[in-house]
């Protein structure tokens, strides 16, 4: 017999009993893996790193793994990683901005800025819009970007 999922179970039988609520709570610093390496999580995926940032003023509100923020211009930005990415170009990002007063007239957008910048060691993204009559990069305020992958 074994618990699972509240319920208690014979492994080769269909037959379940409700144990109701029969889960302790498990309280750790550390986990790790049987080897004494890191634990490996299966079918979880956090992000590795992430950045909010106000683009106007070239300032990081809150992050993860980023070191720095470069402002190369308008709509142009360089973010450096703290831990390295495995490689380049296998990680994914995405990215949001917003203008409240832009909301029902353009789609805003923070995306890397092209495919040769997405480093293992850092991210270029621009920032920016497209209406239906034209598109430009533009230092939107409250931007931010999340990268889903591996780390070195």
């Amino acid at each position: 017999w074994s618990v699972y999922c509240g319920f208690w179970c014979y492994p080769y039988s269909r037959v379940w009993r409700d144990v109701g609520d029969a889960m302790s709570t498990l309280k750790a610093d550390t986990i790790q893996s049987t080897g004494g390496g890191a634990a490996t999580l299966t079918k979880q995926h956090a992000a590795k790193a992430f950045n909010v940032f106000e683009p106007d003023v070239a300032a990081t509100i809150a992050s993860l793994n980023i070191s720095t923020l470069t402002d190369n211009g308008a709509g142009d930005f360089s973010h450096a990683f703290t831990s390295s990415f495995s490689a380049a170009k296998q990680y994914t990002v995405a990215g949001s901005c917003g203008n409240s007063a832009a909301a029902t007239t353009a789609i805003e957008y923070c995306k890397p800025r092209e495919e040769a910048v997405i480093l293992a060691s850092s991210l270029r993204t621009s920032t920016g819009y497209v209406t239906a009559t034209g598109a430009a990069m533009y230092d939107y305020p409250n931007s931010s970007f999340a990268c889903h992958g591996d780390l070195a």
